[in-house]
């Protein structure tokens, strides 16, 4: 049987690859935790809840789940680097000024010297697309 879906998909995701970061905050997951979760609330951005795991003495990797959707944060402190993403729905409003507030607040946070940023836009298709599923 085939039926129609409305496609509700509209959003901005952020992606960061961030080098040469300052290493103090890359290696403690309560520190990452603490601070992604306020950046988080200063955007004014609904967070629902968090997970970040140390690996050791070594990186961090971590999600604060918003409402709006998400940022992801990995990191590398032998190398000083950070994979960062931010992603949130721009289906009942846009949230885009807030992910890029939210982005550029982690930026100045980890002190990147090197950064090389994507900005993409999800679905192109639209809010109103339908598509036709079995």
């Amino acid at each position: 049987m085939t039926s129609m879906i409305l496609s509700t998909l509209s959003g901005l995701h952020l992606i960061g690859d961030l080098y040469q970061c300052d290493p103090t905050h890359l290696s403690d997951s309560t520190e990452l935790r603490k601070r992604c979760t306020q950046l988080c609330k200063d955007a004014e951005l609904t967070v629902l809840g968090d997970f970040f795991y140390q690996f050791g003495d070594a990186g961090v990797t971590g999600t604060v789940v918003l409402a709006e959707s998400h940022i992801a944060i990995h990191t590398w402190p032998e190398t000083c680097t950070v994979a960062l993403d931010v992603f949130v729905c721009n289906h009942s409003r846009n949230n885009s000024d807030k992910a890029h507030k939210l982005f550029n607040a982690a930026l100045e946070f980890l002190q990147p010297k090197k950064i090389i940023r994507k900005a993409v836009e999800r679905g192109r298709y639209g809010r109103q697309t339908t598509h036709r599923v079995a």
